[in-house]
């Protein structure tokens, strides 16, 4: 696993990404469409958990992030393995949100006892755009660590 300060600039990326790609009417009222410097420390470490969960995926492919500069530089994720990092995506955020107090609700609700999120299904059951999303955040992993200065190599097993 990187050094937790690789972890950090790669969350910090994850994040910024995040809320250039989320449209937000009003950012005071959704906090976690903050800058990083006044996000609260639970949105942080939710980015900092996806940025350690994208490292461990991409490991489960026998790749390894490294300095850019050790990078390959066309390394990139195929259509099977972006499926498949995208199921295990939703599992990893699905788990989080269930671990916050959310269950399955037909209509979001993000504040009171009785938090509640309509994409709390099994991947197959999960519409279109939802998948969408899992499968966008995984494809664009490599240009993420590139943004944070960081490349991907292949392991070399002994």
């Amino acid at each position: 696993m990187p050094s937790d300060e690789t972890i950090e600039s790669i969350a910090k990326v994850i994040h910024a990404n995040y809320r250039q790609a989320t449209p937000a009417d009003d950012p005071a009222h959704h906090p976690a469409m903050r800058d990083w410097p006044d996000l609260d420390e639970v949105h942080r470490a939710q980015n900092r958990d996806q940025a350690r969960d994208n490292v461990a995926k991409l490991a489960m492919l026998g790749l390894s992030v490294v300095s850019q500069a050790e990078g390959e530089p066309d390394l990139g994720l195929s259509d099977e393995q972006v499926l498949k990092l995208g199921r295990i995506e939703h599992d990893r955020w699905a788990e989080q949100k269930r671990a916050q107090g959310y269950r399955y609700g037909c209509e979001r609700t993000d504040e009171g006892p009785d938090l509640r999120h309509p994409s709390l299904v099994p991947w197959d059951r999960l519409p279109d755009t939802e998948k969408r999303k899992d499968l966008d955040s995984v494809r664009a992993i490599p240009s993420v660590l590139a943004q944070a200065g960081l490349g991907l190599t292949r392991r070399a097993f002994r």
